[in-house]
């Protein structure tokens, strides 16, 4: 019996594992930026210049922006991402984000 709640506790937090994968879209990179670095979420294009790196898309979709961003910070800082445009469904759910870097 021990056994099967286990395997039931650790199902329930596999499954509740948010994560995103990141892919370029374009030949325009920008240099990484260090581990843990702080980015804007944004609902609509800024109107600064900016450039698209790449697209953010979920295996399991964040509920909040506070765990879409934890989910998706390693992959913004390493694309070198200044900040996110977030897709969110009817439901709440964070299901795609477009990273991009501010143009000086």
């Amino acid at each position: 019996m021990r056994k099967v709640h286990a395997l039931v506790g650790l199902a329930a937090a596999l499954s509740g594992c948010v994560t995103y994968a990141f892919t370029p879209t374009t030949r325009q990179s920008a240099p990484a930026r260090e581990a843990g670095c702080e980015f804007d979420l944004l609902s609509a294009a800024p109107r600064t210049p900016y450039v698209q790196l790449g697209f953010l898309e979920p295996t399991v979709q964040a509920h909040s922006a506070v765990e879409f961003y934890d989910a998706v910070r390693g992959e913004v800082c390493a694309a070198g991402g200044d900040a996110v445009l977030t897709e969110i469904n009817g439901l709440g759910e964070y299901v795609r984000g477009t990273v991009i870097a501010y143009v000086e």
